[in-house]
């Protein structure tokens, strides 16, 4: 797939138009070389309802190229004139393949999510100010990575954000000011999540190339998003840090705890910024503060407590000013050796997995369920109740042998 063509603009109203058609969901690039340095020119990818499913903007002479994924189908190039038009100046307009991996447009929406993988970087760009680019990735087990945004030559602002099971659950984020790099490390549980990229400000850039890295962190103690409520609270034990950021002022983190027995220990709170303000708390079951403190401005504090003994969650909340790239280190000591602090986890999620959901009668499989908690560990459940919603389709065993016995759908239910 290589094709290139020379042509010209007379005028205001006249575009250039030229088409291709691909056999397959495929990554090309278009790059468009003018000679003249005053003209301005929009280029466009069309699909055959005339929708603008990319573009970009020349001017002042710069080529541009349009670099993405697109789906199998027929094309159409259209370069418009913008504002000023140099008949005498041609210019190229090249379509070749690409080697990179890209984001698949149109991803605007989260069900039109780009796949992503852990390992991968992936390249993409916005094409217009109102722009925004999903990434969609599973996880299948509780992992730690590292999340990084490149923009070579741009001194505009991004904002990545991370979504999980839509676009109406945001559970971390962070900000690439004026084109700088960013890494941003995080704990996933299981489950599915969504990447957002979108420019924010009144100068947002629809030139230059993103590039988005997803790999394993070098970080292993970082709080488990999300953990946003009581439900979701990662466990802390006795006397082992835990590493977390308040990334915005609706963000909340909480870790728990249970206590065998009433003693005192001490809650330390230890902030690596130089202006953020927080307020950590120690509550109950129905989130009830017992113990509170302030840090203003990076202090770091230490809560001495002596509760009764139960289930304790020590809350982190923003108490002011955010800074949203720095961490904090939380940990909950005693020297007293024998003195029991036990993190605390409940059982959040029951996953099952098998090899296929289509079977022919007559043919059995085994099925695997999966307990996942709130600290993000998971573990095989040896012994679940089985259930099939119709026995008339499928049966299953007290092993998770479900064997097709007829023609239908039907359910296949784990319960711990």
């Amino acid at each position: 797939l290589v094709q290139s063509l020379e042509s010209s603009i007379n005028n205001l109203q006249h575009q250039s138009h030229s088409t291709f058609t691909l056999g397959e969901n495929q990554g090309i690039k278009i790059a468009f070389s003018p000679t003249s340095e005053s003209a301005k020119y929009r280029i466009e990818l069309l699909d055959t309802s005339q929708a603008v499913i990319d573009r970009v903007d020349a001017l002042f002479g710069l080529p541009v190229y349009l670099e993405s994924t697109y789906k199998a189908g027929n094309y159409i190039i259209r370069i418009t004139p913008l504002a000023e038009v140099d008949a005498a100046s041609s210019f190229t307009v090249t379509l070749g393949n690409s080697s990179s991996i890209l984001e698949e447009e149109p991803n605007e929406i989260y069900s039109l999510a780009t796949p992503f993988s852990v390992g991968e970087s992936i390249k993409g760009r916005l094409s217009h100010p109102g722009d925004e680019d999903f990434y969609g990735i599973t996880i299948e087990a509780p992992r730690y990575l590292d999340l990084s945004f490149t923009c070579p030559h741009s001194y505009r602002n991004f904002r990545i954000s991370i979504y999980k099971d839509s676009d109406e659950n945001l559970i971390n984020g962070v900000d690439a000011i004026e084109g700088k790099d960013v890494t941003l490390p995080m704990g996933l549980s299981i489950g599915r999540y969504y990447i957002k990229i979108a420019g924010y400000g009144e100068d947002i850039d629809v030139i230059h190339y993103y590039t988005l890295t997803l790999e394993e962190s070098q970080e292993t103690n970082l709080e488990i998003e999300s953990n946003n409520t009581l439900k979701f609270a990662n466990a802390i034990e006795k006397n082992t840090a835990r590493k977390g950021r308040i990334f915005s002022a609706d963000d909340i983190d909480y870790y728990g705890f249970y206590l065998p027995a009433q003693g005192y220990f001490s809650i330390s709170f230890i902030p690596e910024t130089t202006f953020g303000d927080y307020r950590i708390s120690l509550v109950n079951d129905n989130d009830e503060v017992a113990y509170k403190k302030i840090s203003t401005d990076g202090q770091a504090v230490q809560i001495d407590v002596n509760p009764f003994p139960g289930n304790y969650f020590i809350k982190v909340v923003s108490n002011g000013d955010i800074d949203q790239y720095s961490f904090y280190k939380l940990l909950v000591g005693t020297e007293v050796e024998d003195f029991e602090i036990l993190g605390l986890k409940s059982l959040v999620s029951v996953t099952l997995s098998g090899t296929t959901s289509e079977m022919s009668v007559g043919e059995s499989q085994g099925l695997t369920a999966t307990a996942g908690y709130s600290d993000a560990t998971s573990e095989i459940i040896a012994n679940p109740i089985w259930t099939s919603l119709d026995e008339s389709v499928a049966t299953v065993n007290a092993a998770g042998l479900v064997t097709a016995v007829g023609e239908g759908a039907t359910t296949i239910v784990a319960t711990y």
